[in-house]
C-alpha cells in the first residue's frame, strides 16, 4: 500500500478514507464512488463560475482527471471535498479567465435579471436565489455556494480560495449583500408588473 494512504485522514469519514485507499492501491471503481459523491457539487460551483453549461461540465471533467491523477499528493491534512473543490474552483477561475472581458457593470447585471423569458420558473423561490448568485462575481459566487449549497464551514472556504478566514467572512458578507440587493430589485419589479 502507498504511504500516503496511511496519513492522516481523521478530517474525513471512514468511508471516503477507505475509497482513497483503494483509489492509491490502483482500484479505479474507488474513484469512481469519489466521482459519484462530489460530480453534483462539483458541477454546481463550477457552474456558478463559469455560468455556461458546456464550461462547467468541461472543468467537472477536467477536475476528476486532475484529482486521479494527483491524488497521491494528497496528504490527508485537510477534508478532500475542501482538496479537491480547491482544484474545481481554480480550473474554473482559469476557464473564466481565458474567456472574459475585464468588468462587468452591475446595472447590466439587473437588466439581465429583469429581461427573462421564463415567466413559469418566476414563482419559483430558488429560481431568483440561483438568479442572484449567478450575477455575482465568481469568486463570492463560489464562497456563497460553498457555504450555502456544500454547507462548507469558512475555514475550509477559505482554504480552498486562498483567503484568510477574515477576507473570507468580508466577502459572503458582500455577497449576502449584493444578493439581497439584486433580490429586492427584481422581486419589486414582478409585483409591481403583476398589479
Amino acid at each position: 500500500m502507498h504511504d500516503t494512504g496511511r496519513l492522516l485522514f481523521s478530517v474525513m469519514n471512514n468511508e471516503e478514507q477507505n475509497w482513497i485507499n483503494e483509489c492509491l492501491q490502483g482500484n479505479a471503481e474507488a474513484f469512481r464512488k469519489l466521482v459519484d459523491a462530489y460530480r453534483h457539487y462539483a458541477y454546481t460551483l463550477a457552474m456558478r463560475i463559469t455560468k455556461n453549461e458546456e464550461d462547467a461540465e468541461e472543468v467537472t471533467q477536467d477536475a476528476f482527471m486532475k484529482a486521479y491523477v494527483s491524488l497521491k499528493s494528497f496528504k490527508g491534512e485537510s477534508k478532500f471535498s475542501t482538496w479537491f473543490y480547491k482544484i474545481v474552483l481554480n480550473m474554473a477561475m482559469t476557464k473564466v479567465r481565458r474567456r472574459k472581458p475585464a468588468h462587468q457593470n452591475i446595472d447590466d447585471v439587473h437588466v439581465s435579471l429583469a429581461n427573462d423569458d421564463e415567466p413559469m420558473r418566476k414563482t419559483d423561490r430558488t429560481y431568483y436565489v440561483e438568479k442572484a448568485i449567478n450575477a455575482l462575481p465568481e469568486d463570492e459566487a463560489a464562497i456563497v455556494t460553498l457555504f450555502y449549497m456544500e454547507g462548507q464551514s469558512l475555514g475550509d472556504i477559505a482554504e480552498v480560495v486562498n483567503l484568510s478566514l477574515s477576507n473570507t467572512k468580508v466577502k459572503l458578507f458582500r455577497a449576502r449583500n449584493k444578493m439581497a440587493g439584486l433580490l429586492k430589485n427584481e422581486l419589486k419589479e414582478n409585483i409591481y408588473s403583476l398589479l
